[in-house]
């Protein structure tokens, strides 16, 4: 732990050097006597206070959530330190890609608890997380205590999915009104409702009759989900709508429970329907560039597939 004077604390350290120069160089001795030992002693407060308040103390990243281009990350970090300690004024900062962005902010917070935290919306890409850092002025806010840990961790900003839907394979729009893949689905069971299950899933019965969300587990019949082949042999500006597009497939198969294959030049990812796994799709999706014109061409396609691509056709065949 590190602890520093602030800016308000450097003013206080020069004021006081004043005092005690004009304690010498005066006859009023005994007013600037008590004004010295009241100066001197709130800042010993001041920095005793700061190193107590945050020593020991450490944060950790628990998650962070991938998100579109421009929109905030949401992220989780958990206070650990000494059991049932309560540290007053926390200032959390992570160290993103070099630079450092404060991105939460709470009046106290007790080891053990997680802190909810947000950082800015950031350019399509993969971005690293290289340490976080936790900070507090308390009491006084004449002296800054500081602790970093390292972190080894990325927040995935990955395009912002298309507003329009595009056809699948099967002429369909992409809006959930049918599997991509053209499988066939009956119920299996049911179970609790899950972050990312569809609304159309709920057993509206079985909820009402438990007094929680209930959703319905179904059982695929055939089909083999649907094939998205991007080429990034075009510009940058194309390659973007491409992957906008994709990312709105992409979202929408998770969301819906349904099979999908991601295929580029150099890339086969797949989204395994009954255990959803987006983030490789989407990490692929936020880091993807274009290539030159005489790389070689993406996987064949199928009949079951989208191609996404911008050399031939400007848009999307499917």
């Amino acid at each position: 732990m590190r602890l520093r004077p602030t800016g308000l604390g450097a003013k206080g350290a020069l004021f006081f050097a004043a005092v005690v120069l004009l304690f010498f160089a005066t006859a009023y001795s005994n007013l600037f006597f008590l004004l010295t030992t009241f100066l001197g002693t709130l800042g010993a407060l001041g920095a005793t206070g700061a190193w107590r308040n945050l020593r020991g103390v450490s944060v950790e990243l628990v998650s962070v959530e991938a998100a579109a281009t421009g929109d905030p990350h949401a992220l989780r970090i958990r206070v650990t330190g000494p059991r049932g300690k309560i540290v007053y004024g926390v200032l959390v900062d992570a160290v993103i890609d070099g630079h450092v962005r404060c991105i939460a902010e709470v009046a106290l917070a007790r080891v053990g608890e997680t802190i909810d935290a947000a950082q800015k919306g950031m350019p399509r890409g993969v971005h690293s997380i290289e340490a976080l850092t936790v900070r507090s002025r308390h009491p006084f806010g004449v002296c800054m205590a500081t602790a970093t840990t390292t972190v080894r961790a990325e927040v995935i900003a990955h395009p912002r999915p298309a507003a329009t839907p595009i056809a699948n394979a099967h002429g369909h729009a992409g809006d959930g009104t049918k599997p991509p893949g053209g499988d066939e689905e009956s119920i299996a069971s049911l179970r609790e409702w899950r972050q990312g299950d569809a609304v159309r899933h709920i057993h509206w019965k079985a909820t009402a009759r438990r007094g929680s969300p209930i959703v319905k587990e179904f059982e695929r019949h055939g089909g083999e989900g649907v094939d998205l082949v991007i080429d990034r042999r075009c510009e940058l500006a194309s390659l973007e709508t491409a992957l906008s597009e994709a990312t709105r497939c992409v979202l929408e198969a998770a969301a819906t429970r349904q099979a999908l294959r991601l295929r580029s030049q150099d890339a086969s990812l797949e989204l395994d329907a009954d255990r959803p796994e987006v983030a490789p799709l989407l990490r692929w999706l936020a880091s993807a560039m274009p290539l030159p014109k005489n790389a070689p061409p993406p996987p064949v396609a199928s009949q079951r597939s989208i191609t996404l691509t911008s050399v031939a056709h400007g848009g999307v065949d499917a």
